[in-house]
């Protein structure tokens, strides 16, 4: 895991245009990602070294990074396009992971999808959700045709570029 998370934390001093960019860290500690993967080249080397030749190494990565200076809620995007719903008094933001519970503001009689992790929605299907609204079968498959085109459709305030580019 060191790749990632060196990645995570360290990408930012690769980018001057990033908000979170440092340019004394950036002196200090701009070539981590690099001396990290150069080490793993050394360890991944010295395995080979070992393997017969039956044997397969595989090196997989379960994403990809790049520079980023916003962040999409999805949580919040469902509740401004209406397929979430809160509870009466509560606000926006408010909606996830307080008091140490999940989404104890979510009016949930009221809400067909929710999103849990990085880029999961989820729908809150009759029959399976302990209060779940949506009706299995054609209920259910226009709501994810309608999720998916309107998330599509999403636009970044301030850029106007595309946020999701594909479901």
């Amino acid at each position: 895991t060191a790749t990632d998370s060196a990645s995570h934390m360290f990408y930012r001093l690769i980018d001057p245009e990033h908000p979170r960019y440092q340019k004394d860290l950036a002196l200090r500690y701009g070539d981590t990602i690099r001396r990290v993967y150069q080490r793993m080249d050394s360890i991944i080397g010295r395995v080979m070294e070992v393997l017969g030749e039956q044997d397969v190494l595989m090196i997989v990565s379960d994403h990809g990074f790049h520079s980023w200076s916003r962040e999409f809620n999805t949580n919040s995007w469902l509740l401004e396009s209406g397929f979430m719903a809160l509870k009466g008094g509560a606000e926006q933001g408010q909606e996830a992971n307080r008091g140490g519970s999940f989404f104890p503001n979510v009016d949930w009689s009221r809400t067909r999808a929710y999103a849990l992790g990085l880029g999961h929605i989820y729908i809150n299907l009759e029959g399976r959700e302990g209060q779940g609204i949506v009706e299995p079968g054609e209920e259910f498959h226009e709501l994810v045709g309608a999720i998916r085109a309107q998330i599509l459709e999403y636009q970044d305030p301030e850029t106007k570029e595309s946020v999701v580019q594909n479901v």
